[in-house]
């Protein structure tokens, strides 16, 4: 009997596995090789930016790539919508593919890094991503049954802190060891030239869905209807409002610092190539430390204080970088960062999804998508500017300060202390068969 028992629960298990249809492993292999391309991209594209010029120049290539993504991301979304997320996917790989191969002919044409190539780089890259990034993003749920999705995501989530603690000292590596002519981001995209075609073969190889196709509540929209009915459904529920404005914030808050604002630390206190890579990874590492406590935190009552208490841990813990030269206290500090976002975002953005409709939470998530990576442009401008007013470490200072202080004006929304989790009914759409 319990042998018996024993082996149904097995099989119901592995049932629902997400891992059991050919489509999703295919596309975690594609999804898994791209993360990491993209990881090792910024962290060549930030060291080569750092060493071309002045801090606001440093900057100004890091939000080169920044811009497309953040005009065009909605519109990609909406275009995957019309179009085939699938199809979309690829066209985007295709272009992030096509970055890499110019990359690596410019830079090995021209024998030298300048600030203007990088910057044109950066830019062609973030337009690819403009298409990929909503895409990709819209697959799992189309692929997976709905049972399996939570599951699905998980182990998306999973891939990401993976490639980026894996990233940093492979980056760093990269970086130290390189041979070609064109300099390290050369190699780089030499690199991610191999990731990104494994990618897209892994892609191209999507089996079909697992059901059948449905179609969108908002297909017969236009774009710009669409995206605009969006904003007003946010605008018109006061929690959403306020959560999606904090996020937004305390996202401005920290990209600068962890994005331009390590390498320019390297830089001024002399770290290797390697030095600055397993400073990447010292934050990656407390992010799958936060990812794998957030994943086993019960039933919150008031989840949006208990999510914006880690973000004051997150910001007054960025703010110490400013109080140290030692780089073994940084790493210390960016792991304490690390685990404090993970809790943080798991807490506030579940929030989120939990209380929106389902023929909105596409629109609202692409709203949360744009606040993390669309304004990044505005983070990295915002931290290169005051590095060259006050200091590197000022800059960190400033930015901790600010990621407290929205944190602490949230908590002051009678509305947001009192938002409960709350869900709404599950209505998801099937990808076509290719």
């Amino acid at each position: 009997m319990i042998r018996s028992t024993l082996l149904t629960e097995l099989d119901r298990v592995k049932a629902g596995s997400p891992l059991r249809h050919r489509g999703f492993r295919r596309y975690l292999g594609s999804f898994g090789a791209s993360l990491l391309g993209d990881q090792l991209w910024f962290v060549g594209l930030a060291w080569a930016a750092a060493r071309s010029g002045s801090p606001d120049q440093a900057s100004f290539v890091m939000a080169a790539g920044s811009v497309p993504r953040a005009v065009l991301l909605l519109v990609g979304g909406a275009w995957a919508d019309r179009r085939g997320a699938r199809r979309m996917a690829l066209l985007g790989q295709g272009g992030r593919l096509l970055a890499m191969v110019v990359a690596v002919v410019v830079l090995a044409y021209l024998g030298r890094v300048e600030v203007v190539v990088l910057a044109a780089l950066a830019f062609l890259f973030g337009l690819a991503d403009a298409v990929y990034l909503p895409a990709m993003a819209a697959l799992p749920p189309l692929l997976l049954e709905d049972g399996q999705v939570p599951a699905g995501q998980g182990m998306v989530q999973t891939l990401e802190r993976v490639a980026l603690v894996a990233a940093g000292p492979l980056g760093g590596l990269l970086v130290a060891i390189h041979g070609m002519r064109g300099g390290p981001l050369a190699l780089v995209g030499a690199v991610n030239g191999v990731l990104f075609l494994a990618a897209g073969l892994l892609l191209w190889r999507l089996g079909p869905a697992p059901g059948g196709t449905t179609k969108g509540s908002s297909t017969e929209e236009s774009v710009l209807s669409s995206v605009g009915s969006g904003l007003r459904y946010i605008a018109g529920e006061p929690v959403v409002l306020a959560v999606l404005v904090a996020i937004t914030l305390l996202n401005l808050g920290m990209a600068g610092p962890l994005n331009v604002g390590l390498a320019l630390l390297a830089e001024e206190f002399g770290w290797s190539p390697t030095l600055y890579g397993w400073m990447l990874t010292a934050f990656s590492s407390g992010a799958v430390l936060g990812a794998l406590g957030s994943s086993v935190i019960g039933a919150v009552r008031r989840p949006a204080v208990a999510g914006l208490v880690w973000v004051i841990g997150a910001g007054a813990s960025l703010g110490l970088v400013a109080a140290t030269t030692s780089a073994v206290v940084v790493a210390l500090v960016l792991v304490a960062v690390g685990v404090c976002t993970g809790p943080a975002a798991a807490l506030l953005i579940g929030l989120i999804q939990t209380r929106v409709p389902h023929d909105h939470i596409g629109r609202v998530m692409s709203a949360v998508n744009l606040s993390s990576l669309g304004l990044t442009p505005v983070a990295y401008l915002g931290f290169g500017r005051l590095a060259a007013v006050f200091s590197v470490a000022g800059a960190f200072a400033v930015c901790g300060a600010a990621v407290v202080v929205t944190a602490v004006g949230a908590l002051g929304v009678p509305t947001v202390r009192r938002a409960a989790i709350g869900g709404t009914g599950d209505r998801r759409g099937r990808l076509p068969s290719p």
